[in-house]
């Protein structure tokens, strides 16, 4: 039943996301879409961080920095 419920609501924002484009110029559709797949690249991104942060809790350790004064005359 869950699995139902899902794919009833993709569906219906597949639907939604129909009518919406139906409403814009053609012009603008073409921008909403390349504006939908910067978002979903964004998105994975986003998803790829949080998983690493997760499977390496902490980061990775910091090197230290050894600074050397020099005085030049």
């Amino acid at each position: 039943m869950r699995s139902e419920f899902i794919e009833k609501m993709i569906q219906a924002k597949k639907i939604e996301k129909e009518a919406f484009s139906s409403l814009l110029p053609t012009s603008v559709v073409g921008h909403m879409d390349v504006i939908e797949k910067e978002m979903k690249m964004m998105i994975w991104e986003l998803v790829k961080e949080c998983v690493v942060d997760a499977a390496h809790p902490g980061g990775e350790p910091k090197e230290e920095k050894k600074v050397k004064k020099v005085t030049i005359s």
